[in-house]
């Protein structure tokens, strides 16, 4: 297994931080107005955390950008293809990423082109 040094691993981890902000704040400039943000930091007994993001407003009326980077001593069993799970289960790992869910207030559009001509040959 690869293995990262603790500041290769910092350093993604803050690439992955920045990431999470650049699309809170742009999903927050989506909203012409009322758009709030809430912040929560958590914790795995296991190892690692996290920071999730919730902002809604009136144009994305609801949203989550979430940050995580976790570690353990067992590879869960959902990770891999493989049912060899004796190697699974001897595998450390490091997981870190972010993961977006958007609701917009109208989530329906046109897909369909469509020209305009004046009708009246002006």
């Amino acid at each position: 297994m690869n293995k990262l040094d603790k500041p290769t691993l910092k350093l993604l981890e803050k690439k992955f931080l920045n990431i999470q902000k650049n699309i809170e704040e742009n999903l927050l400039n989506l909203n012409a107005k009322d758009s709030t943000s809430i912040k929560e930091n958590w914790k795995r007994k296991e190892g690692g955390g996290g920071k999730s993001i919730s902002i809604s407003g009136d144009v994305i009326e609801k949203a989550a950008a979430n940050f995580s980077t976790i570690s353990g001593n067992n590879l869960p069993t959902s990770s891999s293809g493989s049912n060899n799970k004796s190697t699974i289960k001897k595998s450390k790992f490091h997981a870190i990423g972010v993961s977006v869910i958007s609701h917009p207030s109208n989530p329906f559009f046109s897909n369909k082109p469509y020209e305009c001509q004046d009708i009246h040959g002006a």
